[in-house]
């Protein structure tokens, strides 16, 4: 493994989470048993939960290991702890077991540490002046084990060589690796790892236990296909399988002196290390890994030389999608699927536009341009992972899946040629909404409204018109005075129409009958003879209070009843004087 100063070549704490069990006895990957497996170096003094341990960078480390995007198979975490800087390193390792573990666990995840080859036999050797018996060995390998996995809850150990032992030394550590493979890796069938990584192609410690390892990872930085086609020939020629060698390209390192690895290209996306090698990787190897994945995206020029900024893991992301073999199809619905939902607060393109950038992408790189960039502060959506999407989409789409399902017995049972119009085409387009993979939840949740809505609107038009038939059906049968139906055949809204319409009928036939009581024949009055008339208008003429005399007779009356009072009055007062 590339490091650029020498300490760390010491004992390495790495951390590495697999999605699945066992690859190499076929066991399921993700969503398909096709996807290789993909490795990253994820160094701890860069974590979030660790500061100014092994760096006189002053930035806080601004991402955790929890950041890490979907995909990722095996996560080698180094940590190498100066003397004096256990207390600043602490509080990354109380996470590593109380949190990343569980975490990565849950993603299904297995975890090793990693373990420095020179070490290994070094310790051994400093115990043991004469050469170790074979318990001796045991008891070795067996607290190995115990250290650096099982007392972390871990799933194996990583094997960093990166040297050139003498035939001593190789002997010596074949004998621990064998030890070792009786508590992990695939003779252990207990489903644990156990991964040999080199930057070489020296057979000497690897060729007689190649059959106790899991993977073989090949560090080859700043080269492209070429070299893993080199590679792949020295260790198939060994007798390694292809489908458990796993290739491996880098990113920048902070203030690295030394080194200047180029194996992403901006400019040149599909001449790029991270594109060929990927594509190399799909049709011809088991897996891909990546160095110092917390540095995607940045470079050897200032500010990242010198500072620690925050990634999205562009390049990482690429690599995964292109690696595994994930089609340019359903890159982009994913893609779509997440623009579905996403929320432009700070956006100067629609989505409109957005998906328009989708939908001219040539290659998964592209589509993740769309949202992500090397500058943090400079990408849309940061957070975008099309392998997330596709492996764990968030899209529920049981409600609507069961209110279509409701929606087709609603439609059986309609009979109004418009009310089913209307809802066969809003059952036709939930239809679709379920059979898409580019909609996201946002228009998932919409297609529910709307097919409830249109449920509501066939099952309303259907009742009104099978009121309006019972109604007129019963108004009908009112107004012939008949009796009304005792069970009428039909809907509930039906019969209610039957109800009131002849209700209305009946009173009408009721009013009709009425009228026709009440009408009589038309009768003729004969004419008074003359005569009698006359003598009518005399007799008329002579009664008091009729006739031109009816005004006279008032006032004489008048005045006698005066004249009468006044006498009576004064016959009182003369008495009351007496």
């Amino acid at each position: 493994m590339k490091k650029f100063a020498s300490h760390y070549r010491l004992v390495v704490i790495g951390l590495t989470a697999l999605f699945g069990l066992g690859w190499w006895q076929g066991a399921h990957v993700h969503a398909a048993d096709d996807k290789k497996p993909f490795m990253v170096y994820y160094r701890a003094w860069r974590d979030s939960a660790m500061h100014m341990v092994n760096t006189d960078i002053l930035d806080r480390n601004p991402q955790s290991m929890l950041d890490l995007p979907a995909g990722i198979d095996i996560i080698n975490v180094f940590s190498h702890v100066p003397k004096g800087q256990e207390v600043q390193a602490q509080p990354f390792f109380d996470q590593l077991k109380a949190k990343y573990v569980p975490a990565m666990h849950a993603r299904g995840a297995k975890l090793v540490r990693a373990l420095d080859y020179t070490s290994m036999v070094n310790n051994l050797k400093d115990v043991h002046e004469d050469t170790p018996t074979d318990e001796d060995v045991d008891k070795y390998a067996a607290k190995l084990v115990d250290e650096l996995s099982d007392d972390w809850d871990l799933d194996g150990i990583d094997i960093d060589m990166e040297t050139y032992p003498t035939d001593e030394e190789a002997a010596l550590s074949d004998r621990i690796i064998r030890a070792m493979s009786k508590r992990i890796g695939p003779k252990a069938k207990n489903g644990t790892l156990f991964i040999y990584d080199t930057n070489g192609q020296n057979l000497k410690p690897f060729q007689n236990v190649m059959d106790c390892f899991s993977f073989l990872g090949y560090q080859q930085y700043g080269s492209g296909p070429e070299r893993t086609e080199k590679m792949k020939e020295h260790y198939t020629a060994a007798g390694y399988p292809a489908s458990q060698l796993l290739t491996g390209l880098t990113f920048p390192e902070e203030g690295d002196p030394v080194n200047r690895w180029y194996d992403t290209n901006p400019e040149n996306f599909l001449k790029s290390n991270m594109h060929t090698v990927a594509n190399y990787v799909q049709a011809n190897l088991g897996g891909m890994f990546v160095y110092a994945v917390d540095r995607d995206g940045r470079t050897y020029e200032e500010p990242d030389f010198s500072h620690i900024l925050p990634t999205t893991y562009r390049w990482t992301k690429t690599a995964i999608l292109e690696s595994k073999g994930y089609s340019l199809p359903e890159i982009k619905a994913a893609a779509y699927r997440y623009l579905d939902d996403l929320k432009l607060t700070r956006a100067k393109v629609s989505k409109q536009e957005l998906a328009g950038q989708i939908k001219a992408a040539t290659n998964a790189f592209e589509v993740n341009s769309v949202f992500l960039a090397d500058d943090h502060s400079q990408a849309l959506a940061p957070t975008f992972d099309a392998v997330a999407e596709i492996e764990q989409p968030v899209v529920n789409k049981a409600k609507l899946t069961a209110l279509i399902q409701q929606a087709n017995t609603v439609l059986a049972e309609l009979r109004d040629s418009a009310a089913r119009k209307g809802l066969k085409q809003a059952i036709t387009a939930a239809t679709q909404m379920v059979e898409s993979d580019t909609v996201g939840q946002t228009s998932v949740d919409a297609a529910v409204k709307r097919l409830g809505q249109a449920m509501l609107t066939a099952q309303k038009r259907q009742d009104q018109v099978d009121y309006q038939a019972g109604y007129a059906t019963g108004k009908a049968t009112g107004q012939a005075g008949k009796p009304a139906a005792a069970n009428p055949a039909g809907s509930a809204k039906y019969q209610q129409g039957y109800a009131a319409g002849y209700r209305a009928g009946h009173a009408l036939w009721i009013a009709g009958q009425h009228e026709d009581q009440q009408v009589q024949p038309e009768q003729t009055t004969p004419a008074k003879p003359v005569e009698k008339a006359e003598e009518q208008a005399e007799d008329h003429a002579a009664l008091p209070g009729t006739g031109e005399r009816v005004m006279s007779l008032m006032l004489a009356g008048l005045a006698v009843i005066g004249c009468s009072g006044y006498g009576i009055w004064r016959r009182l007062k003369v008495t009351a004087r007496r």
